[in-house]
């Protein structure tokens, strides 16, 4: 891992997510969408996107919908 290259992700993030914020704002690409328990989602992650994805699925599981978060790392996910 580089060091440098790293910190300049993280650097990138809030400027990143504060133009998706804004973008979101504006136009919701998900307006429309009905979720139902015939919905199933994958979640796909490591580390801190696992934790996030973990808490979605446990979100939408609440909400009668199929979805489950695993490790990217997972050998048993179809390929």
């Amino acid at each position: 891992m580089d060091a440098n290259l790293f910190f300049q992700d993280l650097e990138a993030k809030s400027e990143l997510l504060e133009a998706l914020s804004v973008q979101l704002g504006r136009i919701n690409p998900w307006r429309g969408e009905k979720l139902t328990p015939e919905n199933d989602f994958l979640f796909v992650g490591m580390g801190s996107s696992h934790y996030a994805s973990s808490v979605a699925a446990a979100r939408l599981r609440s909400q009668g919908v199929l979805a489950y978060s695993e490790l990217a790392s997972n050998s048993l996910l179809p390929k």
